[in-house]
């Protein structure tokens, strides 16, 4: 079987951990991220207007707006403007965080100009490079002394470890996840739907899945084998799953994405 050379395969991992483009939609437009987002999202409003509503908040973001969406956040999004809106979007998976405190869906008040023009140097191109992400972490650096912070619940504690334990491990059971947390299912069962919206089995789905999603753009290993590999009782259950959080099979993913 041939595979990519490690070289090959870490710089499209690499790749793949950030997200750089320049959206446009048809206005008006709705979304509904009710898993959340695979990575965090800093994005500024070039034209239009949009509102982001979670389970507390609704945001509104006006033009030459920067507004940040953490990872796994559940929220609805309205697109409004006249006839598009566009919005320059730099998704990152790794968020080195200077405060242990949660940094919440928000619209980021009197950002310093510099900030702006790292946004116009990125979106230039959007393209992933060593320089782009640099300049993806000097922008976040400029911009966390702007950002709101509120405390964990414990309930966030609680999915925080979760996510941990699942995402680091395969071939475990809800049990094996809250005996991890030292609580019950019942109170993992609980964090999950009040933080998530979701059940922690959803949420293991799509962990699960987005680690095939890097195999199956980075390798040709088969099917079988990567089901195998992320604990899958079969290739058929793999495929179920796989479809009902992508809207597409393995194979046809993979010749789309990847190989």
């Amino acid at each position: 079987m041939h595979l990519l050379r490690k070289k090959d395969m870490n710089n499209t991992i690499f790749s793949k951990s950030f997200n750089f483009s320049t959206q446009t939609r048809k206005s008006p437009h709705y979304n509904n991220a009710k898993m959340g987002n695979y990575c965090h999202f800093i994005a500024r409003m070039k034209k239009g207007k949009a509102k982001l509503v979670d389970k507390n908040n609704t945001i509104t973001i006006n033009e030459g707006d920067i507004f940040f969406i953490p990872a796994s956040h559940p929220y609805q999004s309205y697109w409004t403007g006249d006839c598009i809106t566009i919005h320059d979007s730099f998704g990152f998976e790794f968020f080195p965080s200077p405060k242990d405190d949660l940094f919440t869906m928000q619209v980021i008040k009197n950002p310093p100009q510099k900030a702006h023009e790292i946004f116009d140097e990125i979106s230039t191109n959007n393209t992933v490079n060593l320089h782009s992400v640099s300049l993806l972490y000097s922008l976040l650096d400029i911009l966390f002394p702007y950002m709101q912070t509120e405390p964990k619940s414990k309930a966030e504690i609680i999915v925080e470890s979760a996510e941990t334990f699942m995402t680091n491990n395969k071939n475990f059971s809800m049990a094996d996840v809250a005996k991890n947390c030292a609580i019950s299912e019942s109170v993992l069962y609980s964090a999950f739907k009040k933080v998530k919206g979701a059940t922690p089995v959803d949420v293991k789905h799509k962990i699960l899945v987005n680690k095939a999603i890097n195999i199956l753009s980075t390798t040709d290993y088969t099917i079988e084998y990567i089901s195998q590999e992320l604990g899958f009782s079969s290739a058929t259950y793999f495929r179920k799953i796989f479809t009902e959080v992508t809207g597409k099979r393995p194979k046809d993913y993979r010749t789309y994405h990847g190989f």
